[in-house]
Protein backbone atom coordinates (compact mmCIF):
# COMPACT_ATOMS: atom_id res chain seq x y z
CA UNK A 1 0.00 0.00 0.00
CA UNK A 2 2.88 2.40 0.77
CA UNK A 3 4.30 2.19 -2.77
CA UNK A 4 0.88 2.72 -4.31
CA UNK A 5 0.36 5.76 -2.08
CA UNK A 6 3.71 7.14 -3.26
CA UNK A 7 2.71 6.57 -6.88
CA UNK A 8 -0.64 8.28 -6.33
CA UNK A 9 1.22 11.38 -5.12
CA UNK A 10 3.49 11.47 -8.20
CA UNK A 11 2.01 13.56 -11.06
CA UNK A 12 4.41 11.86 -13.51
CA UNK A 13 3.28 8.33 -12.64
CA UNK A 14 2.35 6.10 -15.56
CA UNK A 15 0.70 2.77 -16.33
CA UNK A 16 4.00 0.88 -16.58
CA UNK A 17 5.03 1.95 -13.07
CA UNK A 18 1.63 0.99 -11.70
CA UNK A 19 1.74 -2.41 -13.42
CA UNK A 20 5.25 -3.02 -12.05
CA UNK A 21 4.06 -2.44 -8.48
CA UNK A 22 0.94 -4.56 -8.85
CA UNK A 23 2.86 -7.43 -10.46
CA UNK A 24 4.91 -7.81 -7.28
CA UNK A 25 1.75 -8.95 -5.49
CA UNK A 26 0.33 -11.95 -7.40
CA UNK A 27 -2.93 -11.85 -5.46
CA UNK A 28 -3.48 -8.18 -6.26
CA UNK A 29 -2.53 -8.70 -9.90
CA UNK A 30 -5.05 -11.52 -10.18
CA UNK A 31 -7.80 -9.33 -8.71
CA UNK A 32 -7.14 -6.52 -11.18
CA UNK A 33 -7.12 -8.93 -14.13
CA UNK A 34 -10.30 -10.54 -12.84
CA UNK A 35 -11.94 -7.11 -12.83
CA UNK A 36 -10.75 -6.31 -16.33
CA UNK A 37 -12.17 -9.59 -17.66
CA UNK A 38 -15.43 -9.28 -15.75
CA UNK A 39 -18.71 -8.73 -17.55
CA UNK A 40 -19.16 -5.81 -15.15
CA UNK A 41 -17.02 -3.74 -17.53
CA UNK A 42 -18.17 -5.19 -20.82
CA UNK A 43 -14.83 -5.53 -22.62
CA UNK A 44 -15.16 -7.88 -25.61
CA UNK A 45 -11.99 -9.90 -25.42
CA UNK A 46 -9.58 -11.57 -23.05
CA UNK A 47 -7.15 -9.51 -20.97
CA UNK A 48 -4.06 -11.37 -19.76
CA UNK A 49 -1.65 -8.61 -18.75
CA UNK A 50 -1.88 -5.62 -16.45
CA UNK A 51 -0.81 -2.93 -18.91
CA UNK A 52 -3.62 -3.90 -21.26
CA UNK A 53 -6.07 -3.99 -18.35
CA UNK A 54 -5.02 -0.46 -17.43
CA UNK A 55 -4.82 1.01 -20.94
CA UNK A 56 -7.82 -0.60 -22.64
CA UNK A 57 -10.38 -1.45 -19.99
CA UNK A 58 -10.13 0.17 -16.58
CA UNK A 59 -7.87 3.20 -16.93
CA UNK A 60 -4.90 4.38 -14.86
CA UNK A 61 -6.78 6.23 -12.13
CA UNK A 62 -9.33 3.46 -11.70
CA UNK A 63 -6.70 0.71 -11.34
CA UNK A 64 -4.66 2.92 -9.01
CA UNK A 65 -7.67 3.34 -6.72
CA UNK A 66 -8.62 -0.32 -7.03
CA UNK A 67 -5.12 -1.43 -6.07
CA UNK A 68 -4.99 1.07 -3.23
CA UNK A 69 -8.30 -0.10 -1.81
CA UNK A 70 -7.45 -3.79 -2.02
CA UNK A 71 -3.96 -3.26 -0.57
CA UNK A 72 -5.19 -1.25 2.39
CA UNK A 73 -8.00 -3.69 3.12
CA UNK A 74 -5.79 -6.77 2.87
CA UNK A 75 -3.15 -5.28 5.18
CA UNK A 76 -5.51 -5.42 8.17
CA UNK A 77 -6.15 -8.77 9.87
CA UNK A 78 -9.70 -9.19 11.13
CA UNK A 79 -11.74 -12.30 12.06
CA UNK A 80 -13.76 -13.70 9.16
CA UNK A 81 -17.05 -14.30 10.94
CA UNK A 82 -19.61 -12.08 12.62
CA UNK A 83 -21.67 -9.07 11.50
CA UNK A 84 -18.49 -7.00 11.18
CA UNK A 85 -16.05 -9.75 10.17
CA UNK A 86 -14.07 -9.85 6.92
CA UNK A 87 -16.70 -11.85 5.03
CA UNK A 88 -19.40 -9.27 5.77
CA UNK A 89 -17.01 -6.37 5.22
CA UNK A 90 -15.90 -7.37 1.73
CA UNK A 91 -19.34 -8.46 0.57
CA UNK A 92 -20.81 -5.09 1.45
CA UNK A 93 -17.72 -3.23 0.20
CA UNK A 94 -17.72 -4.65 -3.33
CA UNK A 95 -21.46 -4.12 -3.79
CA UNK A 96 -21.34 -0.60 -2.37
CA UNK A 97 -18.26 0.38 -4.37
CA UNK A 98 -19.75 -0.70 -7.68
CA UNK A 99 -23.11 0.89 -6.88
CA UNK A 100 -21.49 4.20 -5.92
CA UNK A 101 -19.53 4.08 -9.17
CA UNK A 102 -22.68 3.44 -11.22
CA UNK A 103 -24.67 6.16 -9.46
CA UNK A 104 -21.81 8.64 -9.85
CA UNK A 105 -21.92 8.17 -13.63
CA UNK A 106 -25.57 9.29 -13.61
CA UNK A 107 -24.98 12.60 -11.84
CA UNK A 108 -25.10 15.95 -13.64
CA UNK A 109 -21.70 16.68 -15.14
CA UNK A 110 -20.88 19.49 -12.68
CA UNK A 111 -21.31 17.08 -9.75
CA UNK A 112 -19.91 13.91 -11.31
CA UNK A 113 -16.80 12.59 -9.53
CA UNK A 114 -14.09 10.50 -11.20
CA UNK A 115 -15.34 6.92 -11.25
CA UNK A 116 -12.18 5.52 -9.66
CA UNK A 117 -12.45 7.86 -6.68
CA UNK A 118 -16.17 7.16 -6.38
CA UNK A 119 -15.46 3.43 -6.37
CA UNK A 120 -12.79 3.76 -3.69
CA UNK A 121 -15.12 5.86 -1.52
CA UNK A 122 -17.63 3.03 -1.52
CA UNK A 123 -14.99 0.35 -1.05
CA UNK A 124 -13.24 1.92 1.95
CA UNK A 125 -16.17 3.63 3.66
CA UNK A 126 -15.96 1.16 6.58
CA UNK A 127 -12.17 1.03 6.75
CA UNK A 128 -12.36 2.11 10.39
CA UNK A 129 -14.11 -1.13 11.24
CA UNK A 130 -11.15 -3.12 9.91
CA UNK A 131 -8.80 -0.94 11.94
CA UNK A 132 -10.86 -1.58 15.08
CA UNK A 133 -10.85 -5.33 14.42
CA UNK A 134 -7.12 -5.38 13.70
CA UNK A 135 -6.10 -3.26 16.68
CA UNK A 136 -8.65 -4.10 19.38
CA UNK A 137 -9.52 -7.76 18.82
CA UNK A 138 -11.10 -8.53 22.25
CA UNK A 139 -13.31 -5.43 21.99
CA UNK A 140 -14.11 -6.27 18.37
CA UNK A 141 -15.30 -9.72 19.46
CA UNK A 142 -17.59 -8.08 22.04
CA UNK A 143 -18.85 -5.63 19.40
CA UNK A 144 -19.85 -8.50 17.13
CA UNK A 145 -21.67 -10.21 20.00
CA UNK A 146 -23.49 -6.98 20.85
CA UNK A 147 -24.52 -6.53 17.21
CA UNK A 148 -25.90 -10.07 17.06
CA UNK A 149 -27.84 -9.54 20.30
CA UNK A 150 -29.11 -6.07 19.32
CA UNK A 151 -29.82 -6.20 15.57
CA UNK A 152 -32.00 -3.06 15.65
CA UNK A 153 -29.44 -0.87 17.42
CA UNK A 154 -27.60 1.53 15.06
CA UNK A 155 -24.02 0.48 14.41
CA UNK A 156 -22.47 3.76 15.53
CA UNK A 157 -24.31 3.56 18.86
CA UNK A 158 -23.00 0.03 19.38
CA UNK A 159 -19.47 1.17 18.64
CA UNK A 160 -19.70 4.11 21.02
CA UNK A 161 -21.07 1.84 23.74
CA UNK A 162 -18.35 -0.80 23.37
CA UNK A 163 -15.36 1.22 22.15
CA UNK A 164 -16.11 4.87 22.83
CA UNK A 165 -15.41 5.72 19.18
CA UNK A 166 -17.06 4.97 15.83
CA UNK A 167 -15.69 3.36 12.69
CA UNK A 168 -16.28 6.50 10.62
CA UNK A 169 -14.17 8.57 13.03
CA UNK A 170 -11.33 6.03 13.10
CA UNK A 171 -11.38 5.58 9.33
CA UNK A 172 -11.28 9.32 8.63
CA UNK A 173 -8.43 9.86 11.10
CA UNK A 174 -6.39 7.12 9.45
CA UNK A 175 -7.03 8.46 5.95
CA UNK A 176 -5.95 11.92 7.02
CA UNK A 177 -2.79 10.46 8.57
CA UNK A 178 -2.04 8.73 5.26
CA UNK A 179 -2.65 11.97 3.34
CA UNK A 180 -5.37 10.39 1.22
CA UNK A 181 -7.57 12.78 -0.80
CA UNK A 182 -10.01 14.96 1.13
CA UNK A 183 -12.88 13.52 -0.92
CA UNK A 184 -12.23 10.08 0.58
CA UNK A 185 -11.85 11.45 4.10
CA UNK A 186 -15.26 13.13 3.77
CA UNK A 187 -16.88 9.99 2.34
CA UNK A 188 -15.60 7.90 5.25
CA UNK A 189 -16.35 10.46 7.96
CA UNK A 190 -19.84 11.49 6.85
CA UNK A 191 -21.38 8.49 5.10
CA UNK A 192 -23.97 8.17 7.89
CA UNK A 193 -24.82 11.90 7.90
CA UNK A 194 -27.44 12.95 5.38
CA UNK A 195 -27.29 16.53 6.71
CA UNK A 196 -23.64 17.01 5.72
CA UNK A 197 -23.49 19.31 2.71
CA UNK A 198 -20.10 20.93 2.99
CA UNK A 199 -17.08 20.40 0.72
CA UNK A 200 -16.98 17.06 -1.16
CA UNK A 201 -20.45 16.11 0.12
CA UNK A 202 -21.20 14.45 -3.22
CA UNK A 203 -19.00 11.53 -2.16
CA UNK A 204 -20.48 10.98 1.29
CA UNK A 205 -24.04 11.33 -0.01
CA UNK A 206 -23.48 8.85 -2.84
CA UNK A 207 -22.16 6.34 -0.32
CA UNK A 208 -25.09 7.01 2.01
CA UNK A 209 -27.64 6.49 -0.77
CA UNK A 210 -25.90 3.31 -1.94
CA UNK A 211 -25.93 1.95 1.61
CA UNK A 212 -29.61 2.73 2.05
CA UNK A 213 -30.67 0.95 -1.12
CA UNK A 214 -28.43 -2.03 -0.36
CA UNK A 215 -30.00 -2.27 3.10
CA UNK A 216 -33.40 -2.36 1.40
CA UNK A 217 -32.11 -5.48 -0.39
CA UNK A 218 -30.94 -7.02 2.90
CA UNK A 219 -27.24 -6.23 2.49
CA UNK A 220 -25.60 -4.25 5.27
CA UNK A 221 -27.18 -2.05 7.89
CA UNK A 222 -28.40 1.54 8.00
CA UNK A 223 -29.35 3.98 10.73
CA UNK A 224 -32.48 5.11 8.87
CA UNK A 225 -34.76 3.23 6.46
CA UNK A 226 -35.56 4.43 2.96
CA UNK A 227 -33.82 6.81 0.59
CA UNK A 228 -33.32 10.42 1.77
CA UNK A 229 -35.36 12.75 -0.50
CA UNK A 230 -33.17 15.79 0.13
CA UNK A 231 -29.98 13.93 -0.81
CA UNK A 232 -31.57 12.63 -3.98
CA UNK A 233 -32.70 16.12 -4.91
CA UNK A 234 -29.29 17.67 -4.28
CA UNK A 235 -27.59 15.05 -6.44
CA UNK A 236 -30.17 15.18 -9.22
CA UNK A 237 -31.24 11.55 -8.75
CA UNK A 238 -34.68 10.08 -8.27
CA UNK A 239 -35.65 7.09 -6.15
CA UNK A 240 -36.69 4.82 -9.01
CA UNK A 241 -33.44 5.56 -10.83
CA UNK A 242 -31.46 4.46 -7.77
CA UNK A 243 -33.55 1.33 -7.27
CA UNK A 244 -33.24 0.39 -10.96
CA UNK A 245 -29.46 0.83 -10.79
CA UNK A 246 -29.30 -1.42 -7.73
CA UNK A 247 -31.46 -4.03 -9.47
CA UNK A 248 -29.09 -4.07 -12.45
CA UNK A 249 -26.17 -4.48 -10.03
CA UNK A 250 -27.73 -7.53 -8.41
CA UNK A 251 -27.94 -9.18 -11.82
CA UNK A 252 -24.14 -9.45 -11.50
CA UNK A 253 -24.37 -10.91 -7.99
CA UNK A 254 -22.44 -14.08 -8.82
CA UNK A 255 -19.35 -12.16 -9.93
CA UNK A 256 -19.54 -9.74 -7.01
CA UNK A 257 -19.92 -12.56 -4.50
CA UNK A 258 -16.92 -14.34 -6.00
CA UNK A 259 -14.81 -11.20 -5.75
CA UNK A 260 -15.84 -10.67 -2.13
CA UNK A 261 -14.96 -14.26 -1.20
CA UNK A 262 -11.51 -13.95 -2.78
CA UNK A 263 -10.81 -10.68 -0.99
CA UNK A 264 -11.84 -12.12 2.37
CA UNK A 265 -9.76 -15.29 1.91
Amino acid sequence: AARILQLAADPRANARQLADIIEQDPGLAAQVLRYANSSLYGYAGSINNLQTAIARVLGFEYVLNLALGFSIGKSLRVPLDGPFGLDAFWKHAVYAARLVELLAQQLPKKLRPPRGTAYLAGLLQNLGRLVLGHTFQPEFFILNRFAQANPDMPTCELEKHVLGVTHDQIGAWLMEAWNLPAELVVAVRHHHDEEYWDQHATYSQLVLIANRVLAMRGLGETDQPGLPPFCLEMLGLDEQQVVDTANSLFEKAEELEDLARRLAA
